[in-house]
């Protein structure tokens, strides 16, 4: 969807969103950076270099009148992916594509794949060979997902209800990526699901 508005309008919009930017990470009370401010899951690759005070002064200058200075050409974006690594929410899912890759196994046939549960909740998969009925979850320890106590209990019960359904479940800690015996063991699993 997108909004049609004059440039007067787009001036104040963009100062508006601007100032509740600066406004929120104004009040945040951490040294640089922090999960209430401008850290995230998706995001995790770059904080160590997050800085409030630098965002803020990003933030100002965007703040005040809008010019034409030339034509943008529009671009029609292509959303046909063909590589799961395109579709990857993390570090860790880009390189566990990469161990598939050095490894030898086919690409996964599904990524970001959601499958429904019986008690009408569902759960999404970080990969999946869906015929093989085969699904990889690849797991951080940000203390907002998986090293959090109760998400780590949901997402075992979740998982316990996907095998109960026939489904292999297998699931790789962000740290067994490097740890070479922990990851030949999933691979070898892995490699069993994939010739059955």
């Amino acid at each position: 969807m997108s909004i049609i508005c004059s440039p007067d309008a787009r001036v104040e919009y963009s100062n508006i969103v601007a100032d509740a930017g600066i406004k929120t990470l104004n009040t945040c009370d951490c040294n640089d950076a922090c999960y209430k401010c401008l850290q995230h899951f998706r995001n995790q690759m770059y904080h160590d270099i997050l800085n409030r005070f630098e965002a803020m002064d990003l933030l100002a200058q965007l703040q005040g009148s809008i010019y034409k200075e030339h034509e943008i050409p529009a671009q029609v974006k292509n959303f046909t992916k063909s590589h799961p690594a395109e579709k990857t929410e993390s570090i860790a899912e880009e390189k566990f594509l990469s161990v598939l890759g050095a490894h030898g196994f086919s690409m996964p046939t599904n990524v970001q794949y959601r499958v429904e549960l019986n008690n009408g909740n569902y759960t999404v998969a970080d990969f999946a060979w869906a015929k093989k009925r085969i699904l990889i979850y690849v797991d951080g320890t940000s203390s907002n997902l998986h090293g959090n106590p109760q998400t780590a209990l949901q997402d075992t019960r979740k998982r316990t209800m996907l095998k109960m359904q026939g489904w292999n479940v297998i699931e790789i800690s962000y740290q067994a990526l490097d740890d070479e015996q922990a990851l030949a063991l999933k691979l070898e699993e892995l490699n069993i699901y994939l010739s059955i």
